[in-house]
């Protein structure tokens, strides 16, 4: 499943013709299943950083904390993880 968030209502329906190539539905229509649904339209702006535009420290510190996790788990400590989406 593509994420559809920050796509046009075209672009959606394209995803949608491609997902079920026997069924052909307008845009209008598309839209007013949208609306009965309670979907609400907004155009997201996706921004992220690449591992390859890391400052230079970064990649450092993420091995660091890596290598204490382990250590802490050899340790026997039991780590609750709150955000880890920088260390993936």
């Amino acid at each position: 499943m593509v994420r559809q968030s920050g796509l046009s209502m075209k672009e959606r329906l394209l995803l949608f013709h491609r997902r079920f190539p026997s069924t052909r539905i307008s845009l209008k229509r598309l839209r007013a299943i949208y609306k009965e649904a309670g979907v609400k339209i907004k155009k997201i702006k996706w921004r992220g950083v690449s591992k390859a535009s890391d400052p230079p420290d970064i990649p450092g510190l993420r091995d660091a904390f890596r290598e204490r996790v382990t250590g802490l788990e050899s340790q026997g400590y039991e780590l609750i993880y709150c955000d880890e989406t920088w260390v993936s």
